[in-house]
């Protein structure tokens, strides 16, 4: 009982936190421009969240709202949401990204998690995160 105790706070700063979020960015229709502190505090709170949290807030916000926040996502932190985003909400944020961003994103990631986000990463990006990898990774990967 304890454990569904520490639960309930936890999932009712998560959906306060996505409040936050949507009344930073107003309605889906009418996106306010984020002023230089609103970002800076998103950035931070995004920061501060589990990357589950994260990919949480992202898949409740429609495309439009959810590219503004993916981008304030620090880079080195992309790979790790990527994986916990359901799929089509990665095909989405994949899309958004250049191919230096996804090569990026999965150098952070080790084999086994580079091996679940292959399939939606385009030719181009697989070939040179493959050609990036020493030969045991390489072999474990293929």
């Amino acid at each position: 009982m304890a454990e569904l105790d520490t639960l309930i706070p936890e999932e009712a700063s998560l959906q306060e936190t996505l409040k936050q979020v949507t009344d930073m960015l107003g309605h889906e229709k009418d996106i306010t421009p984020l002023s230089l502190d609103d970002n800076r505090l998103l950035r931070t709170k995004l920061d501060e969240l589990h990357p589950a949290d994260v990919a949480f807030i992202l898949e409740s916000l429609p495309v439009s709202q959810r590219l503004i926040v993916w981008d304030l996502v620090k880079a080195e932190r992309d790979g790790e949401i990527l994986l916990e985003v359901s799929d089509s909400v990665r095909e989405s944020l994949i899309k958004s990204m250049d191919s230096e961003e996804l090569l990026h994103a999965a150098e952070t990631l080790d084999t086994d998690e580079i091996a679940d986000l292959a399939p939606d990463l385009p030719r181009d990006v697989m070939v040179e995160l493959i050609d990036s990898l020493d030969a045991q990774n390489r072999a474990r990967l293929q």
